[in-house]
């Protein structure tokens, strides 16, 4: 038997390790919790975001609203300035401000569009421009797309257009285009949609720049731009979205740093910045996001240390996604204060170092993945406290010294993969408790003494990899005897190669 890593890299990873193991069956990789979908938001008029289930323990999301059948790629039509000497006295009011003008939109407004707003609305001028601003989505990336279908009509509001609403002052505040293969760019107009209240273009194939003109929309609580094509960088302007719950613009080519004003957003719930090419460090500011549930870092090439001041976010936090970076330092003590943190997922960075006792204090913890590092001590006894733990990964790393039989009070735990470190001593028998396991693996390491009695029955242990070979050759382990369960009729579920020449 040979042993691999617990998790595969994806896209935009660092460059993991590859075990130089030869003979005997693979093990599967350990399984990093399912990545559920972005919340939708509500279909109400004030859409407000819903957080995902976790990652680890997979469940039934709900589906995004049906979308209709996409009609054939539109071809945009790039925004270009016209002359601003040949509005009409209305728009010139209307467009104030405004300038340069979308030449089509433009044209469209004053020469095309019939339809003028109630003679008895208090805001006349302020739809109008809204519907100047619609035009620019619509020449943008809407146009000839079937989503669109009944936009641009002169005898319907543009609160009739379709999937848009509106509050009751006939201003656009809910917009939500998924799943539609959107080609295009954003306009700046967008800014111009200041009663928006949910913004939602995710899985599309929308690129260029994210307008810093989107600061403007401070009514906002939810905006999803992910799964698309944007690239430069995060706009500093959406800084200044307080009123913000959740942003995702995870599956994008954002890159350079993560501005240090998202941190002012203190009403955000969910933040997810998965899977861009996005730099520099971890912002201070984010120990001031005390009502983030989930953060989601992970899949960029984030450097630098994990700020202390993520203590700070004790009261909330559930799920932490940091892997696939380029971390360096030690792992924060402060990060016993999570005591509400179900999913911590650190691997595949260069942290070093113990880790930290005060791990012991996360009794919530389902989730805890560290794999590929260069950590180093003794694995702490603490963790015999995380008696809610499912799924432990710390191979690929550098601890020594014993395995602790405080591990015997993990009686939940499925997956214990620990192979290539510098470990010690004996299996304690205390692996014999822990009844829910169906991944062991202590391979490439200095073990010796007995194999203990393993779980029993072991009809739940699919892979057991107790010794591992490399060019023929057994490397570390070294066991008395080839399996020291009694039961020889699980012989062949736990395997144990060359243990002793």
């Amino acid at each position: 038997p040979s042993s691999m890593p617990s998790g595969a890299p994806t896209t935009n990873g660092s460059n993991n390790p590859t075990l130089p193991i030869t003979p005997g069956p693979t093990p599967p990789p350990t399984p990093g919790p399912t990545r559920p979908p972005t919340p939708p938001p509500s279909p109400g008029p004030t859409p407000r975001p819903t957080p995902s289930p976790t990652r680890a323990t997979p469940g039934p999301t709900p589906p995004p609203t049906p979308a209709p059948t996409p009609g054939p790629t539109p071809n945009p039509t790039l925004a270009t300035p016209v002359p601003t000497s040949s509005p009409t006295s209305k728009w010139d009011r209307i467009l104030a401000g405004h300038q340069p003008y979308h030449a089509r939109a433009y044209e469209w407004v004053t020469t095309t569009d019939t339809w003028e707003p109630d003679p008895s609305a208090s805001n006349p001028d302020e739809q109008s421009l809204e519907r100047y601003a619609m035009a620019a989505l619509y020449y943008s990336f809407l146009e000839n797309h079937s989503t669109a279908s009944d936009w641009m009509q002169s005898s319907t509001h543009h609160c009739d257009w379709r999937p848009t609403r509106c509050d009751t002052s006939s201003r656009v505040n809910y917009m939500s285009i998924l799943d539609y293969g959107v080609v295009g760019t954003f306009p700046t107009e967008f800014g111009i949609l200041s009663h928006l209240t949910s913004l939602s273009f995710e899985n599309n194939n929308l690129g260029g720049i994210i307008p810093s003109e989107l600061g403007r929309l401070t009514l906002l609580t939810y905006l999803n731009l992910s799964q698309n094509s944007f690239a430069g960088n995060v706009p500093t302007e959406l800084g200044h979205l307080t009123k913000l719950a959740l942003l995702d613009l995870a599956t994008n080519q954002l890159s350079g740093q993560i501005p240090n004003e998202i941190g002012a957003l203190s009403l955000m719930t969910y933040l997810n910045f998965f899977e861009n090419q996005l730099r520099g460090t971890i912002p201070n500011s984010f120990g001031s996001l005390t009502a983030l549930t989930r953060l989601e870092l992970d899949h960029n090439d984030i450097g630098g240390s994990m700020p202390t001041e993520f203590g700070r976010l004790s009261s909330q936090l559930q799920e932490l996604y940091l892997n696939y970076n380029d971390l360096t330092g030690t792992v924060p003590t402060e990060l016993g204060n999570l005591v509400n943190l179900r999913i911590l997922e650190m691997h595949t960075n260069s942290f070093s170092g113990p880790i930290p006792t005060e791990i012991g204090n996360m009794l919530s913890l389902e989730a805890f993945e560290i794999y590929y590092n260069g950590l180093t001590g003794t694995i702490p006894s603490e963790l015999g406290n995380l008696v809610n733990l499912r799924i432990l990964a710390m191979e690929e790393n550098r601890f020594s010294g014993p395995i602790p039989t405080e591990i015997g009070n993990m009686a939940n735990l499925e997956r214990f993969q620990i192979y290539h470190n510098g470990l010690t001593g004996t299996i304690p028998s205390e692996v014999g408790l822990m009844s829910a396991l169906t991944t062991l693996d202590f391979a490439t390491n200095q073990l010796t003494g007995s194999i203990p009695v393993l779980p029993s029955p072991l009809t739940t242990l699919d892979d057991c990899y107790l010794a591992q070979t490399y060019e023929g050759v057994t490397e570390q382990n070294c066991f008395t005897d080839s399996l020291g369960n009694p039961n020889t009729d699980n012989a062949g579920i736990c395997v144990v190669v060359n243990n002793c020449i």
